[in-house]
């Protein structure tokens, strides 16, 4: 018997929403995606003539869910309609039309899901993904700061948009599945297990209690797609994916994607968004936001630290986020005491701690002649000098902050690797790095080495040069009190004679002389 052959297929059947006036005010031009229990449209909201998008839910169906649905719609529209961040969907109206559709009038969003621009795209650049990372932290803070978490964040509900120069503005909707925190009137299966398999976090697998750091989670996986093209854990059916949530480690990124290596804290934010335990995750979005802000850094090119979490939250020796401003010249220490000084040097402890001006001891003609040296230095170096510029090859010309090096007495030549800096004072053009060891010479002076960075000097900023052959101090003759008015010191007795006799004296050189021999009888 043969067998007929299927009809040709007809034209697709028509929606019959298209073309209808939705309560009064909203023309539906077209479909734009459709959902378990939803439609989304493109409308034209009258009389304002503006484009809007049109979310339906048809209620009609299963009696014992439709009043759990009506709920969850009503609470979806309210709560978005307070949500005003520039990166979440916008929400205008919404209302019901007879008994069996309620509709959200939201802004018309006329870009492509993150879900397709991975699909296209992937693996996005580190730069992207910290950019599209930041914007949907900015606007899971807003709902969170209002005691809402998504529960369902998916690239399919972030959207990416021409915004101005910004190709990847981002725009978060959907909250069809959120959930107030600060509330215990729940709704008929709340506590279910809901949301996208492939993006929930362990919290919400177990249908235990959730917070702010489930949605970090699901974010977490969003950028693990972002990096390598799909999500962490792939399995052939739902319940696999699941249970690899909670039992298994994800693949690392740097595997997948090894033009990754470049940002290790990249990594590091991942794979702290996706530990199993929520208290190992960061403990809000604004922690995740300071530690992209790391991450760029890092790819400007700055040295960063790496990150540590700390109960949640980065350690404070973190890096900054922005770009640190130029160090300020180190505070100069208080000036010490003329003894100080002279102690110092008397001791012969090397670099001594002093401030500039600290000159014990200056003749009149001593501090003319320092005065025109430090003229005729500062007339030399003064801005605009022609003779006063280096060569961009010369390494002193990579600085950052001049360093102020003066010694006690001025004068002293400084040399850095055999080369000769000048004298003291100087202003010393130190580079950024570990900085330099420079020699302080002066003729009858012991020569010394100090370490300066471009931060500063590793002690105090100024130097003294001890002499090679210090004058020793005049011991206080026996019975006067020395210096300070301390009584002197108690005479040490003399040693006892020792017990046996000494030898006899040698005989006198001249018979019958005046010597006599003290050991006579």
């Amino acid at each position: 018997m043969p067998v007929s052959a299927p009809p040709p297929p007809g034209p697709p059947e028509r929606d019959p929403l298209v073309g209808r006036l939705v309560d009064g005010r909203y023309r539906v031009l077209s479909a734009l995606a459709r959902g378990g229990m939803s439609r989304v449209y493109r409308a034209e909201q009258h009389p304002l003539g503006r484009t809007v998008a049109l979310k339906v839910l048809a209620i009609a169906g299963d009696p014992a869910q439709e009043e759990e649905f009506r709920q969850r719609f009503q609470l979806e529209a309210s709560v978005c309609s307070r949500l005003t961040h520039p990166n979440t969907v916008r929400v205008f109206d919404h209302g019901q039309m007879g008994d069996e559709l309620l509709y959200i009038a939201m802004e018309f969003l006329d870009g492509r899901t993150l879900h397709q621009v991975i699909k296209t795209e992937a693996p996005l650049t580190a730069g992207r993904i910290v950019n599209i990372g930041k914007q949907v932290c900015g606007s899971l803070r807003e709902a969170h700061g209002q005691g809402l978490i998504h529960r369902d964040l998916k690239p399919a509900n972030v959207v990416l948009m021409q915004h101005g120069d910004d190709e990847d503005f981002v725009k978060v909707l959907d909250f069809g599945l959120v959930k107030q925190l600060r509330t215990n009137d729940e709704l008929t299966g709340v506590d279910a297990v809901v949301g996208s398999p492939s993006y929930m976090s362990p919290e919400q697998i177990r249908a235990d209690r959730l917070d702010a750091r489930s949605d970090i989670y699901s974010l977490g996986v969003i950028l693990y797609a972002c990096v390598t093209g799909k999500a962490p854990f792939v399995a052939d059916t739902s319940v696999g994916v699941l249970l690899a949530h909670l039992n298994q480690a994800p693949p690392r990124i740097d595997a997948a994607n090894p033009a990754l290596r470049d940002c290790a804290t990249l990594r590091w934010v991942v794979d702290t968004c996706l530990a199993k335990e929520a208290a190992d995750r960061f403990a809000d979005v604004d922690e995740l936001i300071r530690a992209l802000r790391i991450c760029e850094a890092e790819l400007r090119g700055e040295r960063v630290t790496p990150p540590k979490l700390e109960g949640g939250r980065l350690s404070r020796a973190a890096p900054a986020p922005r770009s640190a401003p130029p160090p300020n010249r180190p505070t100069a220490p208080p000036e010490p005491s003329v003894s100080t000084v002279i102690s110092a040097i008397r001791s012969r402890r090397g670099p001594i701690l002093a401030a500039t001006g600290a000159v014990a001891g200056l003749t009149l003609l001593g501090a003319v002649v320092v005065a025109g040296v430090v003229l005729a230095w500062w007339w030399n170096q003064r801005p605009g000098n022609p003779d006063n510029i280096v060569a961009t090859t010369d390494p002193i010309a990579v600085v950052a902050s001049p360093v102020r090096v003066t010694t006690i007495p001025t004068g002293a030549t400084l040399s850095h690797e055999g080369a000769r800096l000048g004298t003291s004072p100087l202003d010393l053009p130190i580079p950024p790095g570990p900085g330099w060891d420079v020699q302080v010479t002066a003729p009858g002076y012991v020569d010394q080495t100090v370490h300066i960075t471009s931060t500063g000097l590793a002690g105090p900023l100024t130097l003294v040069a001890v002499p090679a052959d210090p004058v020793e101090p005049s011991r206080p003759s026996a019975g006067r009190k020395p210096p300070g008015g301390a009584p002197p010191p108690a005479a040490t007795p003399a040693p006892a004679p020792p017990e046996t006799p000494p030898p006899a004296p040698k005989p006198s050189p001249r018979p019958g002389g005046d010597l006599k021999d003290p050991w006579a009888p």
